[in-house]
C-alpha cells in the first residue's frame, strides 16, 4: 500500500508539472510573432522607413513604419534580438535632459494580396516599462498606445506606472526609476495591456523622460498579448478619461 501510494503521488506530481508546462506554452504565447524585419522603403532607422514582417500570424503580414521621432530621439535598432523574439523591441537613444518618443504605425496585410486586412482583436502589452536612477537623476520610460475601439487593463494599486488617458491614447509612465533586470511577462507592475478591436492598423509610441545629463539607451518591448492584472482596472475607449480615479466616464473594475 505504501508503494502504491507513492506511485500515485508521483503520477499526480508529474501530471501537475505537465499541465503547468502546457499552460505556459499555450497561454504564454503571443497572438502575433514579430521577428526578422526587412527594410522595404525609406532610410533605415529614419522617419518614413518601412519594415516588412512576414507571417506575423497565419495569413497576415505586417508593415511597420517609423512615423515620428521627437526631441532628438534616435533609433539604435528597430528590433533587438534580446528579450522575446516574438515581441517588437526597438532600441532608442535618449539625449540628456530630454523627453521624447519613437512612433510606429503597424499595418496588417493579407499575405496573398497585400491589401489591408482587418483584425478582430489586436492586443498590445508594453513590457518592462521601467527606469533607472543615476546619482539622484532618473530616466523614466513611457509607452503610448492609440486606442481606437477597445479597452485598456492595468494594475491600479500596486503598479509602478502612472496611467494617463489623453484623447485617444493610453499612456503608462514609470514613476520610480527602478530598473527591472531582464524582460519577462511576470513584472506586471511595469506592464499594461491595450486591446484594439476590428482594426487594420495600430499606432504605438515608445519613449523615455531622461532627467540625467547624458545620452541613455533603452530597450523597449511590445508583446502582442493581453494579460490579467492584480487589482485590475479596465478603461474602455468610450470613456473620456484624464487619469486613474478622475474620469468623466466610468472606469469599470474587473
Amino acid at each position: 500500500m505504501k508503494t502504491n501510494g507513492t506511485h500515485i503521488l508521483l503520477i499526480r506530481v508529474i501530471l501537475f508539472i505537465l499541465i503547468t508546462l502546457y499552460s505556459l506554452i499555450v497561454f504564454g504565447q503571443p497572438d502575433y510573432d514579430f521577428r526578422n524585419p526587412t527594410l522595404i522603403s525609406g532610410t533605415d532607422k529614419q522617419v518614413n522607413a518601412v519594415y516588412r514582417y512576414n507571417n506575423v500570424k497565419s495569413g497576415v503580414n505586417a508593415n511597420v513604419t517609423i512615423t515620428a521621432l521627437t526631441n532628438g530621439i534616435t533609433v539604435n535598432n528597430i528590433d533587438s534580438g534580446s528579450g522575446f523574439g516574438e515581441a517588437l523591441q526597438p532600441v532608442i537613444d535618449v539625449p540628456g535632459r530630454t523627453s521624447g518618443y519613437l512612433e510606429m504605425k503597424i499595418d496588417f496585410l493579407n499575405t496573398a494580396t497585400g491589401e489591408p486586412m482587418q483584425q478582430s482583436e489586436v492586443s498590445l502589452t508594453p513590457l518592462d516599462v521601467d527606469g533607472e536612477s543615476y546619482s539622484g537623476n532618473g530616466i523614466y520610460e513611457y509607452d503610448m498606445i492609440k486606442l481606437n475601439n477597445g479597452y485598456a487593463d492595468f494594475d491600479m494599486t500596486d503598479g509602478e506606472l502612472f496611467m494617463d488617458f489623453p484623447e485617444g491614447w493610453v499612456t503608462g509612465t514609470n514613476m520610480v526609476a527602478i530598473n527591472c533586470p531582464g524582460i519577462d511577462t511576470t513584472a506586471k507592475q511595469v506592464m499594461f495591456s491595450v486591446v484594439n478591436e476590428s482594426v487594420t492598423s495600430v499606432i504605438i509610441r515608445v519613449g523615455a523622460d531622461n532627467h540625467t545629463f547624458s545620452n541613455k539607451q533603452r530597450l523597449r518591448s511590445i508583446y502582442f498579448k493581453k494579460f490579467s492584472y492584480k487589482n485590475a482596472y479596465f478603461a474602455s475607449s468610450g470613456n473620456k478619461t484624464n487619469q486613474v480615479g478622475k474620469s468623466e466616464g466610468s472606469l469599470t473594475p474587473e
